[in-house]
């Protein structure tokens, strides 16, 4: 039987992947090919003058980007998302990260 990849999402106020297949949403160490990036998009975007959502910390380029690209970019964009909110709640800028992403 081929092996269940398990959805996971970044849960920002544990700053971890959380497991949306348990109800206790257990937190799992997983390699790159265990997981199953899913978009932390909540369809309410608010854009900042720099172009990063403020509900979501996906950039407005990743999030039209996340249906055309492989599952280690989105783990890319969700890393960027990461590093977005860590930075927004320590004051800092949010405009470098991330701008590698590919046009």
């Amino acid at each position: 039987m081929p092996e269940v990849k398990k959805a996971l999402y970044w849960d920002f106020s544990i700053e971890k992947f959380a497991d949306l297949s348990t109800p206790e949403r257990e937190i799992k160490e997983m390699t790159d090919k265990e997981i199953i990036a899913r978009s932390p998009c909540l369809g309410d975007c608010l854009p900042n003058d720099e172009g990063i959502c403020q509900s979501c910390f996906l950039s407005l380029k990743e999030n039209d980007q996340w249906n055309h690209v492989s599952n280690q970019e989105r783990l890319v964009f969700l890393e960027n998302t990461r590093q977005r909110q860590k930075a927004k709640s320590e004051g800092g800028s949010m405009t470098a990260i991330g701008t590698n992403n590919r046009d």
